[in-house]
């Protein structure tokens, strides 16, 4: 649940606790603020075509958020012990 608008404590917070409770994070730009858009968004491992790609994506958990760095975005996994 990350979001360019929120504090890194409360991304990295609401991150934790969808993990805790079983939901797919995702990454989401903010088109509130015209700087941060596209500053995280959500990876799509099988892609999208059409709404029901997108439903079976969420119901797997086959996603996973990212934050766009120097151009380009990197998954976000504050689990992985390998970083």
């Amino acid at each position: 649940m990350f979001n360019g608008s929120t504090t890194p404590h409360h991304n990295l917070y609401d991150y934790a606790l969808a993990t805790e409770l079983g939901l797919p994070p995702f990454g989401a730009s903010d088109a509130h603020v015209t700087e941060k858009i596209g500053t995280y968004a959500t990876v799509f491992e099988d892609g999208i075509k059409n709404e029901r790609d997108f439903l079976d994506c969420i119901n797997s958990k086959n996603l996973c958020p990212a934050v766009l760095k120097n151009g380009i975005y990197e998954k976000i996994n504050i689990f992985d012990t390998k970083l």
